[in-house]
């Protein structure tokens, strides 16, 4: 018993050490500042080799404001420096771009803090699936990163990103691309980008963004010249705004994908529509046409009051789709004196029916242009069938082109400003 008692004290002694230096082991410790952190990658049709990618690096000392006497390691002194640094690459694919760009900078590439994805326009309608995919096996590389289609070429892109109302330029992409309070773009993250490329009852968007190649007011007096002297403003797409701005950066419209291949875009307006078809628009302000007087407009602040019905059935062969969209909205601005404070009947049906309009426009262009089922009605229609093998057999993207659709626009006005009624002489 003497024995037993000393081997049992020698064994949880022995344990005790052994746990001691197994656990606070430090032999795969890698230190912060031994790293260099990307914010954004681009990726590009490459000439030199296959792919052309480029690697936005955030600057820890320009972007934290380090004190004067606080150097960069033979760089400029902290805060005095560029935020970003942009290297640009040609490379047979992303991680060999990775361990080439490894021999050119002192630290090791870490991409567990980069924001976004911008994919040029030529690669986007080329196919994009083999490096969405690796990105997304890639340990890391993050999943709500932001899918962004650049009109330019990235390494041209990230060089104009200037976050001027922000230190850190990463906040600058987090602000940009996932704000709540616009809707003219959609927010597109890597996790659903590549389910949808895994699925086949929706399909893939993007956020559509370019340089604002506008430098002077007489090049938005071109677009008057043009005979484009008025346009609602979602009526846009990024590159085309009426704008100038010392933030070269526009995001408005949507990319849109049909089975990996970029197949087409829509604009401010219609990726609006796409947010209200899906449930996940927030609110923005409508210009509607005045009932009475064709010269003025009305300005309504529309909130989605829940999230919209559908329901999907086949007739005849053709799938028939029901939407219905329960919305409320605020007078904004009234430009004429009309007392539809009143009577809002009158604006509540003018405006149902311009967003119905707008709506089935939209719907339209998904069937007859892109033949893309980008607002996934095939998950409604996917609980008829009993079995898997049914459903692969139905093939629901080759019967996506032959919808027809009913959209139902519920929209009340409940507020109406500070104004409640108009003071009549």
């Amino acid at each position: 018993m003497k024995w037993t008692g000393r081997f049992i004290r020698f064994g949880c002694a022995l344990l005790i050490v052994i746990m001691a230096v197994i656990l606070s082991g430090c032999h795969d410790m890698r230190e912060i500042d031994d790293m260099a952190y990307p914010l954004a990658i681009g990726l590009d049709i490459g000439h030199a080799n296959v792919l052309r990618m480029t690697l936005q690096l955030a600057a820890p000392l320009s972007i934290g404001g380090g004190g004067a006497g606080e150097s960069g390691g033979g760089g400029e002194t902290g805060g005095g420096g560029k935020p970003i640094s942009v290297i640009t690459i040609d490379t047979p694919s992303i991680f060999s771009g990775l361990n080439m760009v490894n021999n050119i900078i002192s630290k090791e590439i870490n991409m567990s803090h980069a924001k976004v994805v911008v994919i040029s326009r030529d690669l986007a309608e080329k196919g994009v699936e083999k490096y969405v995919q690796a990105m997304t096996r890639g340990r890391e590389f993050r999943p709500d990163m932001f899918i962004v289609v650049s009109n330019d070429p990235p390494d041209e892109y990230l060089k104009e990103v200037s976050a001027i109302l922000e230190n850190n330029p990463a906040k600058y992409y987090e602000l940009l691309l996932g704000k709540e309070f616009s809707s003219y773009y959609p927010e597109a993250r890597m996790s659903d980008f590549h389910n949808a490329f895994e699925r086949d009852d929706v399909e893939a968007v993007a956020v559509l963004s370019g340089i604002n190649p506008k430098e002077s007011v007489e090049q938005i007096d071109e677009m008057s010249r043009i005979g484009r002297k008025y346009l609602d403003e979602g009526r846009y797409e990024a590159g085309d705004v009426p704008m100038i701005s010392d933030l070269r950066i526009v995001a408005m419209g949507t990319a849109v994908f049909k089975s990996g291949k970029m197949v087409g875009t829509l604009n401010g307006i219609e990726s609006v529509c796409l947010e209200m078809v899906t449930g996940k628009y927030r609110h923005s302000y409508w210009t509607i046409p005045d009932v009475y007087d064709k010269n003025n407009v009305i300005v309504m602040n529309v909130v989605q009051r829940k999230k919209p019905k559908a329901t999907v059935k086949l007739q005849d062969g053709k799938p028939v789709i029901d939407i219905v969209l329960d919305l409320e909205g605020d007078f904004t601005s009234l430009q004429s004196t009309a007392e539809y404070e009143k009577y809002p009947e009158i604006v509540e049906n003018k405006t149902s029916e311009v967003i119905r309009q707008n709506i089935m426009s939209f719907l339209r262009r998904t069937t007859d242009e892109f033949d893309s089922d980008i607002c996934g009605f095939g998950r409604y229609i996917k609980g008829r069938f009993l079995t898997w093998d049914e459903w692969k057999k139905f093939d629901w993207p080759s019967h996506y082109k032959k919808s027809e659709f009913n959209v139902t626009v519920n929209f009340k006005i409940r507020r109406t400003g500070l104004i409640i009624r108009q003071m009549m002489s």
